[in-house]
């Protein structure tokens, strides 16, 4: 049985004229633990849409999403919001991070939810995950002394500190210079083989992208598969049961990437974590 199931899954929001915005038109995916999927798209193609109606956050107009054997649509809001903090691990592009709160106070955040020995501990873990991102000396730092990549970084240790199933990363590495970008990746990747979290990603960011073992492209509201070939070319399928992209001018798929490369494991570099404070 799949972690996690999406079958039939459309979203669609009225605009004010009275029209309605078509965002998913039937989105079908299927994650086991331990997956690293990654999706990639245009932007407003409704990629975050799709992260947050996976997380939770978001509700489906139709179709059906079973989470680790639960029907999630049955449940009630409370219910959900449980299982939402028992599950999930989210890194979100914009930090969601609290200002007024230290870097080691942020990361504890999640585990003042625990039910068990997590949450007299929350100080200890929350300091040993700051030091797996590179943060180990500004555990008493405020977000407004720090860069923005310090930040997301952070979100990072906050998202993994409670050691979620399924972990939810929109544009991870956005905020990052290209040498702590794969240090981050490759740090949410050892984690996710560690606990044998199922890791999706949202992002622009191809070299992202081609870590993961699944590619999807999100287009016309639909979801493609983009399968590894020995040439080197990414041939768009539709993820089962859905409606096959269209190749357009030079044979791309609209939304899609051109090309990718088969997907590389890099471990995480404690010193690319560094560069970016020491450049300050």
């Amino acid at each position: 049985m799949s972690l996690l199931e999406l079958h039939g899954v459309t979203r669609t929001v009225p605009l004010p004229d009275g029209t309605d915005l078509h965002i998913l038109r039937g989105v079908n995916l299927d994650v086991e633990a331990g997956d690293h999927v990654s999706i990639v798209g245009r932007s407003g193609t409704g990629k975050s849409t799709l992260l947050n109606l996976i997380g939770m956050l978001d509700l489906p107009n139709a179709g059906t999403y079973m989470l680790d054997g639960v029907d999630t649509l049955a449940l009630s809001e409370s219910r959900r919001a449980a299982l939402r903090g028992d599950k999930f691990g989210f890194v979100f592009q914009q930090f969601n991070i609290f200002p007024t709160r230290t870097a080691l106070e942020n990361v504890e955040v999640p585990l003042l939810y625990a039910t068990d020995k997590r949450f007299w501990a929350r100080h200890r873990l929350a300091a040993d995950m700051l030091e797996r991102v590179g943060l180990g000396d500004r555990l008493e730092s405020y977000p407004a002394q720090m860069s923005g990549g310090e930040q997301q970084r952070i979100a990072i240790a906050r998202c993994l500190v409670r050691k979620p199933k399924v972990i939810l990363a929109d544009e991870p590495t956005g905020a990052l210079d290209p040498d702590t970008g794969q240090a981050v990746m490759g740090l949410l990747e050892e984690v996710a083989r560690e606990q044998n979290s199922a890791l999706i990603v949202i992002t622009h960011d191809m070299k992202v992208a081609q870590r993961a073992g699944t590619v999807y492209t999100l287009s016309d509201g639909i979801l493609h598969d983009v399968n590894m070939f020995d040439d080197d070319e990414a041939r768009p399928v539709p993820a089962s049961g859905s409606t096959p992209a269209m190749p357009g001018p030079g044979g791309t798929v609209p939304g899609g990437p051109e090309r990718l490369a088969a997907p590389r494991e890099t471990a995480p570099d404690k010193k690319a974590f560094r560069k970016e404070g020491e450049a300050r």
